[in-house]
């Protein structure tokens, strides 16, 4: 399980309503155990479909794939990617969709680069919001600071030349996304929400969700005492391995298949 559909979805739908249905019947005929990828959603098919043996399994990192490489020369990274060395890069990845809240992160920025156009932005990934978008970038006169780059196999890099990373999602079963960036030791600003907690803990900055403002403010706290952030991201990268590695979480899944089995 790895989505709360059915606290987000519309309930009022005659398809959704079908849909319950015939989950909660599938899941209690054809299944002993459920694992879900977080305390949140657990608690989203317990409250919706009445399941009861539910597991609580966090997605796994592959540190051997997601580490900083010391020998990365950023700046120059930097300038083959037109910003400069005194640029506050702030970074965000995901689905390009209404979910994931980069709409009040463009609008952030047009707070932002106001006061400061060393403010960039680099957004990673593909979707439905892509036009929109692009179309608010250009609207805003953002298009020298917000930079839509596509799908992306250099994710490690992109960490590694970014200050921040932001993401503003309105709801989340995990975030995966906000873990990988607490394993590169990136200070994360996240929305105050259930799944984003319970992956971030006090290892982050949290923001109310659709909180443009709120998103801008924190961003220009962090751009302006850089230091005071130094220990949080220490913690992020401690925790990211110590909850979120692939050697921790195998045993466990190895676990519940052989209770399962027996």
């Amino acid at each position: 399980m790895h989505n709360p559909d059915y606290t987000y979805e519309d309930n009022g739908r005659f398809s959704f309503k079908a849909r319950k249905l015939i989950d909660k019947y599938t899941g209690r005929m054809f299944n002993r155990r459920f694992i879900a990828v977080s305390q949140s959603v657990k608690d989203d098919y317990q409250k919706h479909m009445g399941l009861k043996d539910i597991d609580v399994l966090y997605n796994s990192i592959d540190f051997k794939e997601l580490k900083i490489n010391p020998s990365l020369d950023i700046q120059a990274e930097r300038k083959a990617m037109g910003l400069e060395k005194e640029d506050f890069v702030l970074l965000n990845i995901g689905r390009l969709h209404n979910q994931k809240g980069q709409i009040y992160l463009l609008e952030a920025m047009k707070i932002l680069t106001k006061e400061n156009a060393r403010f960039k932005l680099l957004i990673v990934g593909a979707g439905p919001l892509r036009q929109r978008l692009s179309d608010e970038i250009a609207k805003n006169g953002l298009t020298k600071n917000v930079f839509l780059l596509g799908e992306r196999e250099d994710i490690v890099k992109l960490f590694q030349l970014s200050d921040v990373f932001v993401f503003p999602s309105i709801y989340e079963a995990f975030g995966v996304v906000a873990a990988e960036a607490m394993a590169m030791e990136k200070i994360v600003v996240v929305s105050d929400i259930d799944g984003l907690r319970e992956v971030v803990g006090p290892a982050g900055v949290y923001v109310k969700c659709r909180d443009s403002r709120g998103i801008a403010d924190s961003v220009r706290k962090i751009f302006n005492r850089p230091a005071d952030y130094n220990e949080m991201k220490k913690e992020a990268g401690r925790r990211a391995l110590d909850l979120f590695s692939v050697e921790n979480n195998a045993g466990k899944l190895e676990k519940v298949y052989l209770e399962c089995s027996g």
